[in-house]
């Protein structure tokens, strides 16, 4: 709750600091850095969802400690190198200003939120959720806000460039704090030095690089209404779907938050060997996901000519918006955490296949109706994606696992809570 509200809080203030077309090139930068970020970090923030917590129940605390120090090295070095050649880039364009600029503020941010992404990964797959949450959805809009504030009381205008070397300070100060906290914990937990066997790199590494291309697609698709829309419209107008987007914040953080719970708690009923309770959590996962999605997005709607006037009274076009986004994301709710539970049961696959299709219908529809219905156009094609999505992974989940997903019947709390 705290986390969304502080997000929503931070993109209304920046809303109301910046110029409107200005905060609205802000809003394509912060949604290219977070749809590439995952792809950067390489899988391993997913794939540590799937091995350490085994290895942890099964006291394999050296193979435990070798894939932290492998990941941590493998993410670094590749994203380093990627940022290196879209700085390449980004000079060849031009980095004064235009698409330059845009390049070059998101290859410098990309080594910090790979990182932040593959370190989120390990404090999920040991339960320790509010480590995971606190840095990122906490601290980071902190350091932010109050840095831009004290940017324009000092009478500096608060432009693009300004904001995105505020924006990957934070990242870079939130990811060393927390490399440095995960260290320190895996230290008392596992001390074992000792070698990674033969084959043991090779094993993470074809688990985790095509979970690459499955978290990469995974957010494609939850960004790609905005990235079209980058393209497509003036920045007014995305900074105005974006704030629409943002007033629907908590019933977001709310599948985040099952994200977190969902994982783990799938890993654990696997390495148990024990498909009944995989099925059990995965229908309760559903259930809780669902309602809280709910009643989130009722809420959400019920506020939401308020929610957008914070913003500033040109953004109350985007109720309209909110609307369409908020029945999408409860038919999306409808699916609870079945991507998480494929990654855990290894079908990387058929994710991959189910999340190439999701961002097919995105960008086709969003191509399609943009020009012709401008921002509420973008909105139903996120919404449409988001049913296909649901149906894809509830269809899949039951041919190739033989899992059941949907159950809209009240939660059983306690059980997803004893993680």
């Amino acid at each position: 709750m705290l986390g969304a509200g502080l997000v929503f809080g931070l993109q209304v203030l920046l809303a109301r600091l910046m110029p409107q077309d200005f905060y609205g090139g802000f809003v394509t930068l912060w949604t290219w850095m977070l749809a590439l970020g995952s792809f950067a970090a390489l899988g391993f923030a997913e794939s540590s969802i799937r091995f350490l917590p085994r290895y942890h129940l099964r006291g394999r605390l050296a193979a435990l400690r070798n894939y932290w120090r492998f990941g941590l090295a493998f993410v670094l070095g590749a994203s380093l190198m990627l940022a290196l050649l879209a700085i390449g880039l980004a000079l060849g364009l031009g980095a004064a200003d235009g698409a330059g600029l845009m390049v070059l503020l998101v290859a410098l941010g990309l080594p910090f939120l790979a990182m932040e992404y593959y370190l989120e990964g390990v404090a999920r797959s040991f339960g320790w959720f509010r480590l995971a949450a606190v840095p990122v959805y906490i601290l980071r809009p902190i350091l932010i806000g109050l840095a831009c504030m004290s940017l324009s009381a000092a009478g500096l205008e608060l432009t693009l460039p300004l904001v995105g070397a505020v924006l990957i300070g934070s990242m870079a100060l939130v990811t060393a704090g927390l490399a440095l906290v995960l260290r320190r914990r895996l230290a008392l937990i596992a001390p074992e030095r000792a070698m990674p066997r033969r084959g043991q790199r090779r094993l993470w590494l074809m688990a985790s690089l095509p979970l690459l291309l499955l978290s990469g697609l995974e957010d494609l698709t939850g960004y790609g209404d905005v990235l079209v829309l980058s393209l497509l419209a003036a920045p007014e107008q995305v900074g105005i779907y974006f704030a629409a987007a943002r007033s629907l914040a908590l019933a977001g953080f709310v599948a985040y938050a099952m994200t977190l719970v969902a994982g783990r708690r799938f890993a654990l009923d696997l390495a148990g060997k024990s498909r009944a309770e995989l099925q059990n959590s995965i229908l309760d996962n559903t259930r809780l996901t669902f309602w809280a999605t709910l009643g989130a997005v009722a809420l959400a709607l019920l506020a939401g000519p308020f929610l957008l006037g914070i913003f500033g009274e040109a953004f109350l076009a985007g109720y309209g918006v909110m609307l369409v986004l908020g029945g999408g994301m409860v038919v999306r709710a409808m699916a609870g955490q079945a991507g998480e539970a494929l990654i855990v049961l290894g079908r990387q696959r058929e994710g991959i296949l189910v999340a190439l299709a999701v961002l097919a219908v995105t960008a086709v529809l969003g191509f399609a109706l943009v020009p012709v219905l401008g921002i509420i156009g973008a909105a139903w094609a996120s919404a449409a994606a988001m049913a296909c999505r649901t149906l894809a992974l509830v269809l899949v989940l039951r041919h190739s696992a033989g899992l059941r997903v949907l159950a809209l019947g009240f939660p059983r709390i306690g059980r997803m809570a004893a993680v």
